[in-house]
């Protein structure tokens, strides 16, 4: 999903990479609806002269985003009956990993999520929580300081269950959410934002900016799924530069969870291990497929790649 920002540069940078391999037909480029600003006088904010300001409607666009894109319809053509979903540049995802989508499948849920424990109270994830009777995500914005160092008799963390933003959906359910999404609610949030002022210079201002989640959805599914998961096998966001949740931090992840795989398989490296999306993507599929040869120590960085044969195969970096 794109925005008008960006979609042509998007669009044009797939092409020039010959989309990755994948057939260009499989693709869809949809880009998302927007909505004006408002200034914290709740007036509204020019781009230019005579132009609107105006931001991304936020992931919870995605709906109609495929819906309007042709995305369901072609889905619906090739019989797919779920769709698997995820947001976060996260470097340890597990692309439509088949066990949670068969749990979600056997289980008859609409809308499935993946769960993980938060590591205290202040990490900025959303919640899993019931609300009024039904299950939903609250965004950590939206919970108070006591109801987020809530705990329970044992000490642990009341709301604990946070949302990774790695979903599930029947497809059926996402059309009906696509054929409703205006009844999202709608979330603000307040960034600087590049305008003009009254003699048409460029100025910043402080704007509000109207965003809805797709994870308000969770409440309107008839049944619903959380799986959780571990966390040193399936997150390690990427927000930052340095320090935490950046690309350092999720190298570090990365490198260890493809470190644990190789070593599982029988391979013992005293150096950074990288494991190819080819070659496997989880510890089952490399000790299936990692060629005896392989199964020894190395003394520096190894690279897991695959052969033509489908083999896992294993260099010094």
């Amino acid at each position: 999903m794109t925005s008008p920002a960006n979609d042509a540069e998007t669009r044009r940078f797939f092409e020039a990479h010959a989309h990755f391999g994948l057939a260009a037909g499989d693709i869809f480029f949809l880009p998302q609806r927007m909505l004006p600003a408002l200034d914290v006088h709740g007036k509204l904010i020019l781009q230019s002269r005579g132009r609107l300001f105006q931001s991304p409607n936020g992931h919870g666009g995605s709906f109609a985003a495929l819906r309007d894109g042709g995305a369901l319809a072609d889905a619906e053509r090739r019989g797919i009956e779920h769709l698997f979903y995820f947001q976060v540049d996260n470097v340890l995802i597990r692309i439509a990993d088949p066990e949670f989508i068969g749990l979600h499948a056997l289980s008859g849920s609409e809308y499935s999520l993946k769960v993980l424990r938060k590591t205290g109270p202040d990490e900025k994830i959303g919640v899993v929580a019931i609300e009024d009777g039904r299950t939903r995500v609250i965004e950590y914005s939206d919970f108070s300081k006591e109801e987020s160092e809530s705990r329970d008799a044992a000490g642990q963390l009341r709301y604990w269950a946070g949302s990774i933003a790695i979903h599930a959906f029947r497809l059926d359910f996402f059309r009906r959410m696509g054929e409703a999404a205006l009844q999202l609610p709608v979330h603000i949030a307040r960034k600087r934002v590049q305008t003009i002022d009254e003699r048409g210079s460029p100025v910043e201002v402080e704007g509000i900016k109207f965003e809805t989640f797709v994870f308000d959805a969770l409440g309107a599914a008839s049944k619903s799924l959380s799986v959780e998961v571990r966390r040193e096998e399936e997150f390690a966001p990427v927000k930052n530069r340095t320090g935490v949740d950046s690309l350092e931090s999720g190298k570090e992840l990365l490198v260890a969870e493809h470190r644990r795989w190789a070593r599982a398989a029988g391979l013992q490296a005293a150096a950074d291990v990288e494991v190819s999306p080819l070659a496997a993507l989880a510890a089952e599929d490399l000790r299936e497929r990692l060629a005896p040869e392989c199964r020894r120590a190395y003394p520096g960085p190894v690279l897991i790649e695959r052969d033509p044969d489908g083999r896992a195969r294993a260099r010094t970096a």
